[in-house]
């Protein structure tokens, strides 16, 4: 039996003891038990209750193929992708000594062809590297007599539209959090507590490692030949791991049949980054925990949403809306030149030698003397309403959403909306092209529903930059830099060069569309059974088309690549019991 194997084994024995503890009569422990009923047979109290008894299993499969065409709406680079996702869950929740749950499930998400072990066709092990199975849910819950519960361990947190914290279902993956939440109920008010651990810097002394986390250089290493006549020295770049939690508080305010009012806190907590080298670079200085490349980033979410969909997320009439709007502050943990320093005054930076530094290309290195801390000032906003007409058959809507974008990126205001951990799917579109940043989005709709026959939904998207200046950003919050227009100085009237070759367009000459989309779902439903299918058309906007084909550059030097057609198209097969 390996270490692996010997691991594995304990914490199964571990998790059985627990669970047979939790369950075990309590003179197990040395404490009475509840009085029993001798003409019941049973334990009043529950206490001696079989452990098969309000046992529940539950579990899906979804085979999903989908395919993505064209996605940056760049000719020279192939990009197509066709593939076959599955996602396979199974658990059981088991409810037990009256006020305890405990729930465990397990998922399985892969890529058909993805992770065959071996080229020989052994596909029923995956190498060390490619583990598709983990823990999706373990958690233990308390529910007391009155509106207060307790979960502790890995669970979903999904809330509201799932705009800003969702399980993201949609995904192959999906989100779990590992954290404690507090709820309460009451017949006008549900409040939900929690707080979670994103990132964890510290590996335990059973060497279980953590593995995320940023990398940055430090130290060097040698790489040898065999006869190790000649060796290469590079920059070492072992794990550095931050530290990063969640926390909020959410609330649920019930008005009545027409009005629901969520009003929530949302907190993400990273800690700071250690610096591989020391203070301004200063060559032959010691390296010190205050030097830092990144100080402590704190990002605080408020928000508000408004709805009348209060039962089980329909209207009780049939004009249904919902608006919401969330405003984010806080620090980044970066210093910028302070934008009051108009004169940009500088110091000439020397070694511990007290010899002046020099630039790479001989002038004097120099510093700014004042700093300011980068803050965030952000915000978003999205409605959504619709008419429900013959009996709920038919729905026209219509949607928009804005998310701030940051017009200078490189002062000390961060402006950019920080999309946190919602889901953009369907809110933002089907193709999943774009997220709730630096984004002006709108749609028509058109939805109609049959018991029989299923639901058919029609949809029409134009997107927008928010603010010209700043980038797209893709589903997952990265910026896709290079793929539009972009002036991340905020240059206004000439082009602008950066110290690190980055140059800034002027702000008259950048694009604002990004892409229209145009999507059609069909979704049939029977017994445990769901089937979907879905297709995407997207057209690139002159955001994308002035970037792409270099619209500016010099016409002999330029090279159109600009390809505007997109296209994004699945089926789903899902059963779930």
């Amino acid at each position: 039996m390996d270490g692996r194997t010997r691991r594995a084994a304990m914490r199964t024995g571990i998790c059985m003891a627990l669970i047979w503890a939790l369950s075990a009569p309590a003179a197990v422990f040395g404490q009475e038990t509840a009085p029993t009923d001798d003409s019941s047979g049973a334990d009043s109290e529950g206490w001696a209750e079989s452990w098969l008894d309000d046992f529940e299993f539950f579990g899906l499969i979804r085979i999903r193929p989908e395919l993505h065409s064209n996605a940056d709406f760049t000719s020279s680079t192939n990009d197509h992708a066709d593939y076959v996702g599955q996602k396979a869950r199974f658990g059981f929740e088991k409810s037990f000594r009256t006020y305890y749950t405990l729930r465990v499930s397990v998922q399985d998400s892969r890529v058909w062809g993805g992770a065959p072990g071996s080229d020989s066709g052994a596909s029923t092990a995956n190498a060390d590297s490619n583990d598709s199975l983990d823990l999706d849910e373990a958690w233990l819950g308390w529910q007391g007599s009155g509106a207060f519960s307790v979960r502790l361990g890995r669970q979903h947190l999904q809330f509201g539209d799932s705009r800003l914290v969702s399980a993201s279902d949609w995904s192959n993956v999906g989100r779990s959090f590992d954290a404690l939440r507090l709820s309460a109920t009451t017949s006008f008010w549900q409040g939900d507590l929690w707080g979670a651990v994103l990132a964890e810097e510290d590996s335990d002394f059973g060497a279980n490692n953590t593995g995320v986390g940023n990398a940055n250089p430090s130290g060097v290493s040698l790489s040898c030949n065999d006869s190790g006549t000649s060796c290469t020295v590079s920059a070492s770049t072992p794990r550095e791991i931050d530290d990063a939690y969640f926390a909020g508080f959410h609330n649920s305010f019930f008005w009545g049949a027409h009005l629901l009012t969520d009003l929530y806190y949302l907190g993400v907590y990273r800690k700071y980054i250690q610096s591989s080298t020391p203070t301004y670079t200063i060559p032959g200085a010691e390296i010190t925990t205050e030097d830092r490349s990144r100080q402590r980033d704190n990002l605080h979410t408020a928000g508000l949403r408004l709805t009348n969909r209060t039962e089980n997320g329909r209207a009780v009439i049939p004009f249904d809306w919902t608006a919401e709007a969330a405003w984010q502050t806080g620090t980044t943990g970066r210093e910028r030149d302070a934008s009051w320093d108009y004169l940009g005054q500088s110091v000439i930076l020397a070694g511990i030698d007290g010899v002046p530094l020099n630039n790479a290309d001989g002038s004097q290195r120099t510093a700014r003397v004042y700093k300011e801390k980068e803050v965030y000032r952000a915000w978003a906003a999205a409605a959504d309403i619709g008419l429900s007409l013959f009996e709920r058959a038919l729905r026209i809507g219509a949607e928009g959403a804005v998310g701030s974008g940051d017009p200078n990126r490189n002062d000390g205001t961060y402006a950019t909306f920080t999309g946190l951990f919602g889901s953009a799917h369907e809110h933002l579109g089907q193709a999943d092209l774009i997220s709730w940043q630096n984004v002006r989005a709108g749609s028509v709709n058109l939805t109609l529903r049959s018991d029989d026959w299923g639901m058919l939904r029609l949809s029409y998207w134009e997107f927008y930059k928010h603010r010209r200046q700043d980038a797209w950003y893709a589903a997952n919050g990265s910026a896709l830099s290079g793929l539009s227009t972009e002036s991340s100085a905020n240059a206004r009237y000439t082009t602008q060069t950066a110290s690190d070759g980055t140059v800034s367009t002027p702000v008259a000459q950048l694009g604002r569309m990004l892409y229209r989309e145009y999507d059609i779902l069909y979704v049939l439903s029977f017994d445990n059974v769901v089937l979907a299918a879905g297709y995407s058309f997207m057209l690139g906007g002159d955001a994308l088309r002035n970037e792409i084909d270099g619209v500016y550059e010099n016409p002999a030097t330029r090279r159109l690549r600009f390809e505007p057609r997109s296209d994004f198209a699945f089926l789903s097969f899902q059963y779930s019991f």
